[in-house]
């Protein structure tokens, strides 16, 4: 069986600007009827440290302007999915030997509901967010749950340290018997270097091109000296991502 399971892969893709062509939080923001109370609650918060504090202030006023909690989700479908990333995620998605989850500091049904505009949810195994949900006590005003904020990593926002989401589900995966050959982190941000760590000289980071994380990989700060090192797969759209991905697991298929 484990001869079996090690042939697996795994691919941890961020949401807001690897899969969305948009940040899906921002894109929220865009729905204010005032752009004066928009640019009061911007311009108030951290948007690093503070980002719960700031969805849940944006999700209370937008109740006020009038707006439904479905007008919010859905607004973002209105959101492009970035070039070739369908196909990038049906291609890896419907491949028996592969895993997608979404570890992503969006929230879940701003996820979801693009996902499924795009009848892409089936390929993707779970997604790791924030949870938002109706007010028990007021059901038309939307209530924003951070994903875990029992982390103490210092270097991640409050609410999500990708390490430690990686960590579980790793920790979980292997529970069930199923362990990865590979991990894949796609992703464009600076919270998407964290998790990185754990990945070993057979994994793979895939930063987008011209965004935080690929910045970081070529930083010689966060060059590993005495431990081993995942290789870098810088990608552009979609196409090349799966392009990359599909040579990387005939190379490591080649090596076992």
């Amino acid at each position: 069986m484990e001869s079996c399971m090690k042939h697996r892969y795994l691919f941890v893709v961020d949401f807001d600007d690897t899969i969305s062509a948009k940040d899906t939080g921002t894109f929220m923001f865009n729905l204010f009827k005032s752009k004066e109370t928009r640019d009061d609650i911007w311009g108030r918060y951290n948007v690093h440290q503070d980002w719960p504090r700031l969805m849940q202030e944006g999700f209370d006023a937008l109740h006020k302007e009038g707006y439904t909690p479905e007008e919010i989700i859905n607004a973002q479908r209105e959101i492009p999915i970035l070039r070739g990333m369908n196909k990038f995620l049906q291609t890896i998605g419907n491949r028996s030997d592969c895993d997608i989850v979404i570890s992503s500091d969006a929230t879940v049904p701003f996820i979801t509901s693009l996902l499924q505009k795009h009848r892409l949810d089936k390929h993707v195994m779970m997604v790791l967010s924030n949870s938002v949900e109706r007010d028990p006590t007021n059901p038309a005003r939307l209530v924003y749950h951070p994903h875990d904020k029992t982390h103490l990593c210092e270097k991640c926002p409050e609410n999500m340290c990708k390490r430690a989401v990686l960590r579980k589900l790793l920790a979980a995966q292997r529970e069930k018997g199923v362990i990865y050959r590979s991990v894949f982190v796609v992703g464009d941000g600076e919270n998407d270097h964290c998790q990185t760590v754990l990945l070993g000289s057979d994994d793979y980071i895939m930063p987008r091109v011209g965004f935080p994380l690929h910045d970081l990989c070529k930083d010689p700060k966060h060059e590993r000296k005495n431990s081993p090192t995942p290789k870098v797969l810088p990608w552009g759209d979609g196409e090349q991502t799966l392009s990359l991905a599909l040579d990387a697991i005939t190379v490591t298929n080649g090596t076992i």
